[in-house]
């Protein structure tokens, strides 16, 4: 490879531990790198403990799912996803964006599922006053 990109190795692990026996689990797991102009993607896994037979699809955001399910009893459950990727350029710093472009009508609705407060997501007011104060 030329002196113009990086071949990088990616492991992404996450852990979760259960209070209790669960019997049934359904997973999404959006951790594949993709493949487009300027990175292409050598190679990738993602392996699930307990084991599972996994599958998977491309979302409606071009990212790629890897489903799977348990139906035996398990207290802990791990998803590692491990890559090589291959950037045809060094990566560059990002372009500064402003506040006003974050808070646009566009911005909120091309992303209003993660934009968006629900129950489990609710932002309490201790950090609501801490991203305000950061954003000033």
């Amino acid at each position: 490879m030329s002196g113009t990109g990086w071949r990088l190795r990616i492991r992404h692990h996450t852990g979760f531990s259960y209070a209790g026996p669960v019997r049934t689990s359904y997973n999404e797991a959006r951790i594949t790198p993709l493949t487009f102009p300027g990175q292409t993607t050598l190679d990738s896994r993602v392996e699930v403990t307990p084991t599972a037979v996994l599958w998977r699809y491309w979302d409606y955001w071009g990212a790629q799912v890897t489903c799977f399910d348990l139906h035996d009893e398990h207290e802990v459950l791990e998803v590692t996803g491990s890559s090589v990727v291959e950037t045809s350029f060094a990566p560059a710093a990002p372009t500064p964006i402003g506040w006003d472009a974050l808070l646009s009508d566009e911005v909120r609705q091309r992303r209003v599922e993660t934009v968006s407060s629900t129950k489990l997501t609710a932002v309490d007011a201790e950090l609501t006053a801490t991203a305000t104060a950061l954003r000033g």
